[in-house]
């Protein structure tokens, strides 16, 4: 696996939420495919959706509703690693994303590192992520 090197902060934004995302909550604190926040009151998940390739990251009970939120989701260009619970309210979201560099041919893509900080209580979000890398991550 390739070194990803010092993380850099990009930027802070406005947390985007898709309420009309259909599935359904987790089972319990028990379903493996749910990571549960510290009070198990809220959950986050990479492994919900199954339309390979691409990946989703979905949010369980964020305003108490019991609602599941879409909160982002993208094809082949990026691997959705997991995410970690800091405390109640926030959570670190980890992901690699390919791009291509200006002038690069088919082939010649490079990955970054992504690590988003979610923060539910203020609605935003905190965004860092690496320099280029030339391998491609693996789980």
């Amino acid at each position: 696996m390739g070194k990803c090197g010092a993380l850099r902060y990009v930027g802070i934004g406005a947390a985007h939420y898709d309420t009309a995302y259909p599935w359904r909550p987790p089972a319990g604190p028990a379903d493996s495919l749910w990571v549960f926040s510290p009070d198990k009151l809220r959950a986050a998940s990479v492994m919900r959706y199954y339309g390979e390739p691409d990946n989703s990251l979905e949010l369980f009970n964020r305003r108490r509703d019991g609602r599941v939120e879409q909160l982002v989701i993208c094809g082949t260009p990026c691997l959705y690693l997991g995410v970690r619970w800091v405390d109640n309210d926030r959570f670190i979201f980890v992901q690699t994303h390919e791009y291509f560099p200006e002038g690069a041919q088919s082939g010649d893509g490079r990955n970054r590192a992504v690590v988003t900080l979610y923060d539910l209580a203020n609605d935003s979000v905190y965004v860092f992520q690496s320099a280029p890398m030339r391998v491609y991550p693996h789980r």
